[in-house]
């Protein structure tokens, strides 16, 4: 692996990767730095054991060492870190909040819009196509597809997407 570095960072589960040829997991990872930094999206390496026990890290401020795989930015090491490991400079990680997003799922003729909280867009997109999946048929839902995803502002509230026909999810 080139250009390797450690970095600490809050770790989330963006989304789920086709598993390899031979059945391992896979995961690309949001690695949420502190204000100011650069946020890093990484995968993790194809066969790796990293896949089995990445999901146990997700929540945690981690010690990651992350650098480029074949021109991919992949995580090859977690450690969680203990309180008293973090200084002042991390705490604005543990206020993580999921934010609200606006998510907009189109298959065919049927096109729903949500509200998800998440904490990030990927996890906000999953969200919501879990819901879509809930409320269409299968010929719909295997086609489907994010058409739009934004932060939701003030002024968009549940009522006003409910008067437009969307679906809030919790």
């Amino acid at each position: 692996m080139k250009n390797e570095q450690t970095v600490i960072a809050y770790l989330t589960v963006a989304r789920i990767l086709p598993s390899s040829r031979n059945g391992n997991p896979r995961f690309e990872v949001l690695l949420r730095r502190a204000t100011g930094s650069t946020d890093i999206i990484a995968r993790t390496a194809v066969d790796a054991s990293l896949g089995y026990g990445i999901t146990n890290h997700t929540g945690w401020t981690v010690r990651a060492t992350v650098g480029q795989h074949y021109g991919v930015t992949t995580i090859s090491g977690v450690e969680n870190l203990e309180r008293g490991d973090k200084t002042e400079q991390w705490q604005d990680l543990e206020d993580l909040r999921p934010s609200v997003y606006w998510v907009r799922v189109e298959s065919g003729a049927v096109c729903s819009a949500y509200l998800v909280k998440a904490v990030n867009p990927f996890s906000a997109e999953v969200l919501a196509l879990r819901q879509f999946y809930a409320e269409v048929s299968d010929e719909y839902a295997e086609h489907a597809e994010i058409t739009g995803i934004r932060l939701a502002s003030t002024a968009l509230t549940a009522e006003a997407l409910k008067q437009d026909g969307a679906v809030v999810a919790a």
